[in-house]
């Protein structure tokens, strides 16, 4: 008995072998991920916008396309000059309006100073950098000005925030609060969910809901959750650090590997996200996918999490129910399921509701034992036992009395996917130390 069993582990761990296949899409995303960090890291808008720079002096006011009445209003309050960001390549307006405004400008003595941005989502890191610079070196009254667009003061006004100067709208220019993403409950690629006070989590965006919704909102930082070694993950990170660096936006990815799948990291990076500066907004790939549900679950209720996804397979013996955020149940799992369905999931205890001396019971142990998942028997479901599958596993419960435990289990700790907290925020448990180790992630931060 024993030596099946230590048979059954030494092909767990040798189970891995250097196929072509598999080394050949090894070594692309390997590839992939290289040039991701290189992306990030050689660009010098990254390593300029890493750098703290502070003019608490300054004050710049964002206001629309400046009138004759503007202007004399300016120079009644003393403005130094009126800073365009209109570009003189978009034609046939742009270039004509700046020349009326600097018409204007000269015949009241206020200076122009043009720093021309391209709309939407383009790269402006050369201007951008040059705008920071000016705003450090010097001080004064300024009134900021771009074409109909919003996203081009937007982008300017993250550069001038970091420097410490005050900001304030002309005529209330503000965003329509239509655009903003606390206001929609979708993306295409499915829904947003509110996670807290000015965090929210959202699939990953197109780029026309990207420069709608996310370019305008107040975020400070933009976090996602991909996995550098996955193909298919590295092309949207690669995409989603092209699109924050051209918004000017702080961007953090933590490397998230969902197959296997680790049920510790969406808590450890739930954890770490608590930390971060406000407003923010957390991106993975879809929703419904293991990440989004994942991270949704461990957010509300501190556990590890259990994403439903990750179940829609049945095994043999049928279905299995995830029916709170680390608990799931289910049939009796054959010797190769509880290896190769229940551990690469995430489940990491089971307890078996059954006679703890029947043959069942007795076989199960040993599989249960060698596929890495610690196991229990209870013929009755216990108080003990709910308080105890309540909190850390995840736990797999099965046999003869499981429906009806996870019947009691569910009214009080369910659902799977919870939307509002399942703890004291203000008490909020230290994190436990587990032996799969903390979360592994990529510093991709922008300032």
């Amino acid at each position: 008995m024993t030596e099946h069993y230590n048979n059954k582990i030494n092909r767990k761990q040798g189970r891995s072998r250097n196929l072509p296949s598999r080394t050949a899409m090894m070594t692309l995303t390997i590839c992939l991920s290289c040039v991701a960090i290189w992306f990030l890291y050689s660009s010098g808008f990254f390593k300029h916008a890493l750098q703290s720079s502070k003019n608490a002096g300054s004050e710049f006011t964002y206001g629309s396309i400046p009138t004759e009445e503007t202007i004399l209003e300016l120079e009644r309050e003393n403005y130094d000059a009126v800073i365009s960001l209109l570009h003189r390549k978009l034609v046939p307006f742009e270039p004509i309006i700046l020349d009326k405004i600097k018409l204007l400008t000269e015949k009241h003595g206020i200076k122009l100073l043009e720093f021309p941005l391209l709309p939407r989502l383009a790269d402006n890191s050369e201007v951008l950098r040059e705008l920071e610079e000016f705003v450090t070196k010097n001080s004064g009254k300024y009134y900021i000005h771009a074409y109909d667009d919003y996203d081009r003061l937007k982008i300017s006004a993250r550069v001038i925030n970091r420097t410490g100067s005050r900001i304030s709208y002309h005529d209330n220019l503000q965003a329509d609060d239509a655009d903003r993403i606390g206001d929609l409950n979708s993306f295409r690629s499915g829904k947003i969910v509110k996670l807290d006070d000015d965090v929210y989590l959202a699939p990953h965006p197109t780029e026309d809901e990207f420069y709608h919704h996310i370019n305008v909102s107040d975020f400070r930082i933009v976090v996602s959750m991909y996995n550098v070694h996955d193909f298919r993950d590295s092309l949207k990170l690669l995409e989603l650090i092209k699109l924050c660096k051209y918004s000017y936006l702080r961007f953090k990815n933590y490397n998230l590997k969902v197959s296997p799948f680790n049920p510790y990291h969406p808590l450890q990076i739930a954890h770490e996200i608590r930390k971060l500066p406000r407003p923010l907004l957390i991106i993975t790939m879809a929703n419904p996918s293991a990440a989004f549900q994942g991270l949704q679950q461990a957010y509300f209720s501190n556990e590890p999490a259990l994403p439903p996804i990750l179940f829609d397979k049945w095994m043999s013996g049928g279905r299995i129910r995830v029916i709170t955020p680390n608990l799931a149940e289910g049939p009796r799992p054959t010797e190769d399921e509880f290896d190769g369905y229940l551990f690469p999931r995430g489940i990491r205890k089971a307890l078996y509701i059954g006679h703890p001396e029947s043959k069942t019971a007795e076989e199960d142990f040993g599989i249960s034992f060698a596929a890495g998942i610690e196991w229990q028997a209870s013929e009755y479901f216990t108080r003990s036992l709910v308080d105890s599958v309540s909190h850390g596993g995840p736990w797999y419960l099965y046999g003869p009395g499981s429906s009806t435990a996870a019947a009691d289990i569910q009214r009080r700790f369910g659902p799977a996917l919870p939307d509002s907290f399942a703890f004291d925020l203000d008490e909020l448990p230290i994190l436990r130390k587990v032996d799969e180790g903390m979360i592994d992630y990529t510093d991709n931060e922008v300032h």
